[in-house]
């Protein structure tokens, strides 16, 4: 499954809201956002992505955003696992899933449950973060549509 073809799944179970701009996406209009810019990761696994407002991605570029935007984008995360859970062919999930699993190191029966993922979002993403910055990632990035 296409990670766009993913949120696009999820966005038929429940509304999304852009993380930065509030504002609800529409299925066809709208671009995933690295979080941490590929740039830097260089990879486009699904963890990494949110369906945001295309200007708010454009606007964003190459920046890390604002810590205050990473738990909305955790519950996205969050809401985007449990809804496809309940509509794809398990080996299908389990196939989309498998980022989650070896790159933020959870367990697959970890991945519905909100605080394993809370912990494991939080165990890594503010030091990926950090260390984009120290490379000269510019941070603080906040969309002001």
């Amino acid at each position: 499954v296409k990670q766009a073809e993913f949120w696009k799944t999820v966005m038929v179970q429940q509304p999304i809201r852009c993380i930065y701009s509030g504002k609800l996406l529409e299925q066809e209009h709208f671009e995933l956002d690295h979080l941490i810019p590929w740039s830097y990761v260089c990879h486009n696994q699904l963890w990494n992505l949110a369906p945001v407002l295309p200007e708010a991605n454009s606007s964003k570029g190459n920046c890390l955003p604002a810590p205050k935007y990473l738990e909305s984008f955790v519950q996205l995360q969050i809401d985007g696992l449990n809804a496809s859970h309940n509509v794809m062919r398990p080996e299908s999930w389990t196939r989309v899933t498998e980022s989650f699993v070896s790159d933020l190191r959870v367990s697959r029966s970890d991945l519905l449950n909100v605080n394993s993922m809370k912990r494991a979002f939080e165990g890594s993403l503010p030091a990926m973060i950090s260390l984009a910055e120290q490379i000269g990632f510019s941070t603080g990035w906040e969309y002001r549509g």
